[in-house]
């Protein structure tokens, strides 16, 4: 939890604590694996559909890394934890299976985190992009704290969600925190933007507050109209990509990316990203659905920006080695067969939670129905975020997804396993 909370806080700063290649996501993984080894619950953690699936999407994640790391070395383990750090969802799911009592315990941490995280989280983002502050870097480039929008934007769905579902108090200066939050992330993301709206406008018919949550969003949206009247806004030296150049932190950019989703954009940056990763994305469709590669992909440990004739950036930065979406990523590196096996999994992992969060509302066990509606809802936000974004291919998010993949999969085991003892033994 700990390891969660500093991911969300100083992001890649904190990814960075260690001496290559034995990083503190190394170290954390590998303690987990070694405590998980004493659960007596690791094979409870694998029999269910969705970890079956994804444990044969691991076995065909290894067989396209393996035979690369003669050839490409560290860069072929790298690029496979984009798949390989699942191992960190049977660790927790075999934690909860262990002792059901870490849900009340985790669901504490939640409700901390997201009382700090909503206030930090936009605090840091913004001192890391003032032209006059300048944060120290624990790694060339990396500062201390290095918070990106899609990332914040993620987690201050959660803290919305956690409030929806009606799992954690709120106060109106925790409600304008999140506002202002999410137009700062509104500014400067859509893809952090996305991940936030979805999850809310799909979570929020399920709540019992949808009436006074809309009024909340109508308060927001009557802000969001003074601000862009008044012209609110600040620069920022952050770039939001490396040839593309900056966004100002305000009110007129939060409204031209929200229009940008659905209109051309009258700012040609706007555009330019929109272009450059829908060019990558069809290629990667032509040599893998349409090409050669159908079966196999090109492995983990090429760089896939080089390879596939889509450098972009400065020569002071290393060149991106992925696309622009993991789900696409995936696609390119283990062929038609792996995308299939990952689709499969993202479908059977959501209809699993979301079955047993209806027949929980459906027995009148509120607290678990919400709580794993919390649980997709936040997982959603996460895959809606890598769908724009290198996400799950980094820990400070990647880390969080698999961990929320494994915590849904032994609630919804351990609510099972409840409703089948007697009553009097179900507290």
């Amino acid at each position: 939890m700990w390891s969660l909370a500093a991911y969300a806080i100083s992001g890649k700063g904190f990814a960075y604590l260690g001496v290559s290649p034995l990083f503190v996501t190394e170290i954390v993984l590998l303690l987990g694996l070694l405590t998980m080894l004493q659960t007596r619950a690791i094979i409870a953690s694998f029999l269910n559909l969705p970890a079956m699936i994804l444990t044969a999407l691991m076995a065909l994640a290894l067989f396209h890394t393996i035979p690369f790391v003669p050839v490409h070395g560290v860069d072929a383990l790298r690029d496979s934890v984009l798949v390989m750090y699942a191992l960190f969802a049977f660790m927790v799911s075999s934690l909860v299976l262990q002792k059901p009592q870490r849900i009340v315990e985790a669901v504490g941490f939640l409700r901390w985190f997201t009382g700090v995280i909503v206030v930090i989280g936009p605090a840091i983002y913004a001192l890391n992009n003032f032209p006059v502050l300048f944060l120290p870097n624990i790694a060339p480039g990396v500062p201390i704290l290095a918070v990106r929008a899609g990332e914040l934007g993620v987690h201050l769905c959660g803290c919305a969600l956690l409030a929806l579902v009606g799992l954690r108090t709120t106060s109106w200066r925790w409600l304008a925190a999140l506002f202002a939050g999410i137009l700062l992330v509104a500014s400067q993301n859509r893809g952090g933007l996305l991940a936030i709206l979805i999850p809310v406008v799909l979570v929020l018919p399920f709540t019992r507050i949808w009436g006074k949550a809309l009024m909340a969003g109508f308060a927001g949206l009557m802000v969001l109209g003074v601000a862009y009247a008044v012209d609110l806004e600040m620069p920022s030296r952050a770039p939001v990509d490396r040839t593309l150049g900056e966004r100002p932190l305000g009110a007129r950019q939060a409204v031209d990316n929200i229009l940008s989703l659905v209109l051309p954009a009258e700012n040609r940056q706007l555009d330019d990203t929109k272009a450059f990763r829908l060019m990558w994305w069809q290629d990667i469709l032509g040599y893998t659905v349409h090409g050669p590669l159908f079966w196999t992909g090109k492995g983990f440990g090429v760089n896939l920006a080089v390879d596939d004739g889509h450098v972009v950036g400065s020569p002071d930065f290393a060149p991106l080695r992925s696309p622009h979406n993991s789900h696409m990523n995936i696609l390119a590196r283990t062929g038609v067969p792996g995308a299939a096996l990952w689709v499969a999994f993202l479908a059977s992992w959501l209809l699993t939670i979301m079955a047993c969060a209806r027949t929980a509302r459906a027995n009148g066990d509120e607290y678990w129905g919400n709580l794993l509606l919390f649980i997709a809802g936040y997982w959603v936000s996460n895959l809606i975020n890598a769908s724009f974004d290198v996400a799950l291919e980094a820990p400070m998010l990647g880390v969080w997804f698999w961990c929320q993949t494994g915590f849904g999969l032994a609630v919804v085991a351990t609510y099972r396993a409840a409703r089948s003892m007697p009553v009097s033994r179900r507290a």
